[in-house]
């Protein structure tokens, strides 16, 4: 099966223009949608994640939250954030990136509930790593999912 390029997209969160891509599946909508959460790394399209997924009809969303990847200009990378400062405070700057890209996540959630091609019903999240704190944070919400996937939610240090 053939795969086709997925399409970069911009989604609001706050005052920021995030970017994401879009990878679909064959056939017409609307489709089961997953969300793809990326952990610390520099994430790129994320089409080897996303092919398994849309390869069974699924059409996958895979945001790239502020300050990573394609969204780098929008803030600063997680891992500088982190590592900032004294050993002693760093529980609480990870505490406050958890709340801030939280944000990112649901504003890509809500951009993908507007989106024309999702079975809005049939909506799911997934993630490794920090991501994967993402997926369990938004499994506990009523964001109208039905399945959540963490990937080594715990994996960050």
């Amino acid at each position: 099966m053939s795969f086709a390029e997925p399409e970069e997209i911009t989604f609001p969160s706050g005052n920021l223009k995030l970017q994401g891509f879009i990878h679909r599946p064959e056939g017409s909508g609307p489709f089961p949608a997953i969300l793809l959460n990326h952990g610390s790394e520099h994430p790129k399209s994320g089409r080897l994640i996303a092919e398994p997924f849309v390869s069974r009809g699924y059409l996958v969303f895979f945001p790239h939250r502020r300050g990573q990847g394609r969204s780098s200009h929008q803030g600063e990378y997680i891992m500088d954030v982190i590592r900032q400062g004294s050993s002693s405070t760093r529980g609480q700057r990870f505490m406050a990136l958890q709340e801030t890209h939280h944000k990112d996540v649901v504003a890509a959630l809500h951009y993908l509930k507007q989106h024309p091609e999702v079975d809005t019903h049939r909506m799911a999240i997934a993630g490794c790593s920090f991501g994967g704190i993402h997926t369990v944070l938004s499994a506990e919400k009523d964001l109208g999912l039905r399945a959540a996937i963490a990937f080594a939610p715990a994996a960050m240090r």
